[in-house]
């Protein structure tokens, strides 16, 4: 976007949002008409990314039956932090990278709101999946970094980047017809002293009934072991 918008105006969609998730702008920081209009094609746009990814997170929370917790927009600056600590690192003062590590986690702890972080502290949870482009798994609980406290994994998210256009270069349809029928793989991961174990097994059997063309595989690590 910095091909087409100034970065007195671009800097409006990575400040920091307030609890509320709403962005306040003074309209003094506009210096003219142009701006206002291209502020608001800006937010127009990062506002279909929002529901996008409310969509997805929707998605993401009724197949794996777990709550979602949205947090607002953490500002920009923790990136220029982050390289900040890459050059500390570099360097090679463990101490000086200790110390400025700490400060880091500190600092982006304090800038959830009081709810997320009582949340965090008071859920006792085995896994977590955070999607942020921060590194979120170093949030210290109560002196714990949530990555030693937690099965924690993350999933990269660029706000105006990375999601939006994966969506721009996947929104057509997906056709399924009689051929791509033909190239059906039935992949069975589960082990056999799992009694779900038989459902991929007898969905090929009826998939064979119907004459319909698959394949059926099961990885090579359950081969050996032995039924109760």
């Amino acid at each position: 976007m910095k091909r087409f918008l100034p970065y007195r105006l671009l800097k409006f969609a990575y400040k920091s949002r307030a609890d509320d998730y709403l962005q306040y702008i003074d309209r003094e920081e506009l210096r003219s008409e142009d701006d206002y209009k291209q502020l608001m094609s800006l937010m127009a746009f990062q506002g279909l990314e929002n529901d996008y990814l409310s969509s997805v997170l929707g998605l993401y929370a009724s197949s794996y039956r777990r709550p979602v917790l949205r947090t607002p927009q953490l500002g920009a600056a923790f990136f220029g932090r982050l390289r900040q600590l890459r050059n500390v690192y570099d360097g090679g003062d463990a101490r000086a990278f200790t110390r400025d590590l700490k400060k880091f986690s500190d600092a982006l702890l304090s800038s959830l709101p009081e709810r997320i972080q009582h949340f965090l502290a008071s859920t006792h949870t085995l896994q977590l999946k955070l999607i942020s482009d921060l590194p979120l798994e170093w949030l210290a609980i109560g002196g714990v970094p949530l990555m030693f406290d937690h099965i924690v994994s993350r999933i990269p998210l660029t706000p105006g980047n990375a999601l939006f256009a994966h969506f721009n270069g996947s929104r057509e349809d997906l056709h399924v017809g009689p051929q791509e029928a033909e190239r059906v793989l039935i992949l069975n991961c589960l082990p056999p002293t799992d009694k779900l174990s038989a459902y991929p097994r007898l969905f090929g059997e009826v998939l064979d009934g119907m004459g319909v063309r698959h394949s059926y595989v099961e990885p090579s690590m359950w081969r050996n072991t032995r039924l109760p």
